[in-house]
């Protein structure tokens, strides 16, 4: 098994199988910029690796709680405006964002509470396990 750590996500490799888990538990895996900058990370990573098959999940007892709203609030206008891009990029969760470019399937594995955009998150994928 091979790990790797992005911000707030892990990407584990066994074979043709990787598992990328949102580990964010003292937030409830919530989504803040860090963490989708992890998303995009690990999406960019599965798709450039010789893997067949994603499995996105939690850590803890929770999938994602959804928006972190406390992070985004805390951006200051000059991180907002420094890579405009980036940012419309970032807006989406990394399985949106990848989805129609990578042809492998990715699997969420919802452990428990998935709310709010969290629920997106795993829409997001090909199919969904709860």
């Amino acid at each position: 098994m091979t790990l790797k750590r992005f911000d707030c996500v892990d990407y584990e490799q066994d074979g043709p199988i990787v598992i990328i888990s949102i580990n964010n538990n003292r937030r409830r895996n919530s989504l803040n910029l860090m963490m989708r900058r992890g998303l995009n990370s690990a999406y960019a990573e599965f798709e450039d690796d010789d893997v067949r098959v994603a499995i996105l999940t939690g850590v803890g007892n929770t999938f994602c709680s959804g928006q972190d709203t406390k992070d985004m609030v805390s951006l200051s206008d000059e991180e907002q405006r420094k890579n405009p891009a980036e940012m419309r990029r970032l807006s989406r969760t990394g399985a949106w964002e990848h989805k129609d470019r990578i042809p492998k399937p990715v699997i969420a594995a919802v452990n428990v509470w998935a709310i709010g955009y969290g629920w997106f998150v795993a829409m997001g994928c090909d199919l969904v396990v709860a």
